[in-house]
């Protein structure tokens, strides 16, 4: 639990963040001094990689991590720290621009997708 006093009685809720050498690692919500809200991770870079929802220090819900680029690499059903699903949104896509090439038999521009 994370708390606010030296006593270690009262529990924090609000925005946690840990910096590394001057640059932000994490970033999180807490509520009555347990993880619970969205959790942001960053690589060495800054950039975003990962945002886990949490709920009792735990990660529940739906986690998704980013390429280097800032688009999605994949997307998680998870429940207490167990991945149940993991989906790779590039295959998706490419799956579906296949779809769509054999349904309708005709050259689909990319932009509009």
């Amino acid at each position: 639990m994370c708390c606010i006093d030296k006593e270690l009685t009262k529990a924090y809720s609000g925005e946690i963040y840990s910096i590394f050498k001057g640059k932000i690692e994490s970033e999180a919500q807490y509520i009555n001094g347990s993880k619970n809200g969205l959790e942001y991770i960053y690589n060495s870079n800054g950039d975003l990689e990962q945002i886990n929802e949490c709920r009792g220090n735990l990660i529940f819900g739906v986690s998704k991590e980013y390429d280097e680029n800032g688009n999605i690499k994949t997307a998680s059903v998870v429940f207490n720290n167990n991945h149940l699903k993991v989906i790779e949104v590039d295959k998706i896509l490419d799956n579906i621009i296949l779809l769509i090439i054999e349904k309708k038999d005709m050259k689909v521009d990319y932009h509009h997708i």
